[in-house]
């Protein structure tokens, strides 16, 4: 070393400092902005998924009320099938009224017997 040269300082000077300092600062709210931005964006996927589950129910529902639609024509099919075995019942009913010959009452008692069943079978639960 030369006399000339003054010693060398190791110590950090008051502008470092405060340059480390401010960097510290910066340093820690970028952390705090990470943090709110992470946050942010778990609620925001927690929503996602909130209304993906919603979205979801609403296509079942949907596709329920789909199939009850496409279901209707054979609903009709079987009350207007109801409708006319209900009617012949009725005319045999009728008819009985008019027939004199037993042997023919009978034969009627029995079509209005499986006219009976006809209607029971399509009023079960299974044949909804």
């Amino acid at each position: 070393m030369t006399e000339n040269q003054p010693p060398l300082d190791l110590s950090f000077s008051r502008s470092a400092r405060d340059m480390a300092a401010t960097a510290l600062v910066l340093a820690f709210l970028a952390l705090i902005v990470a943090g709110a931005f992470f946050i942010t964006s778990r609620n925001s996927n927690n929503d996602l998924r909130a209304a993906s589950a919603s979205l979801t129910q609403r296509v079942d529902g949907l596709e329920n009320r789909l199939a009850s639609v496409e279901a209707l024509p054979r609903t009709l099919r079987r009350q207007a099938a109801q409708a006319l075995v209900e009617e012949m019942s009725l005319r045999a009913k009728l008819l009985d009224t008019r027939l004199d010959d037993p042997a023919q009452k009978e034969t009627l008692a029995q079509v209005e017997e499986l006219l009976e069943k006809l209607r029971q079978a399509g009023q079960e639960p299974g044949a909804q």
